[in-house]
């Protein structure tokens, strides 16, 4: 173990306090999540007008961050075609689920501990 982590989550919790945290004292390896803006897309007139700005933390090094294709895709597909809460819960357990296999290899391959919510 090399006192580095690998961070997976989806979407923008806690607004990126703890892959942040992590960067901060050199400890983050790589931050996994859906999808994550440079800051230069952050200040688009295309991220405003979308309204995903806040889909970046400025500190958090964007070369860190890896994005899950399949967890977007999921959300951007699926997400919109959930009829009811339960079909939604499934849907964010398999999100879940594959972003913890991906960290889970990422933390094999880096020698990295794991934080995974």
């Amino acid at each position: 173990m090399n006192n580095r982590y690998i961070v997976a989550f989806n979407r923008d919790r806690d607004f990126y306090q703890v892959p942040l945290a992590l960067a901060e004292i050199d400890r983050l390896e790589l931050f996994l999540t859906d999808f994550y803006l440079s800051a230069r897309m952050a200040r688009s007139k295309i991220a405003a007008k979308l309204g995903i700005q806040h889909r970046f933390c400025a500190g958090l090094p964007f070369k860190r961050v890896m994005w899950s294709g399949k967890a977007l895709r999921l959300q951007l597909v699926n997400l919109r075609f959930a009829r009811n809460q339960a079909a939604k819960t499934l849907l964010f357990r398999e999100l879940d689920a594959g972003l913890s296999r991906l960290a889970g290899r990422e933390a094999l391959r880096n020698h990295a501990g794991l934080f995974v919510y």
